[in-house]
């Protein structure tokens, strides 16, 4: 499963997704860590 935003990206959305993975690595849990870092979530 995907999540938004998808490529191509505009600076806007590259910096929406960097921030997005970066609150998942901030909250140090694994599970979430995984969903942003994975291609399948697991």
């Amino acid at each position: 499963m995907q999540r938004p935003p998808f490529p191509p990206f505009t600076e806007e959305t590259a910096r929406q997704k960097v921030r997005m993975a970066e609150d998942a690595w901030n909250g140090r849990e694994s599970a979430k860590v995984a969903l942003a870092y994975t291609p399948d979530g697991t």
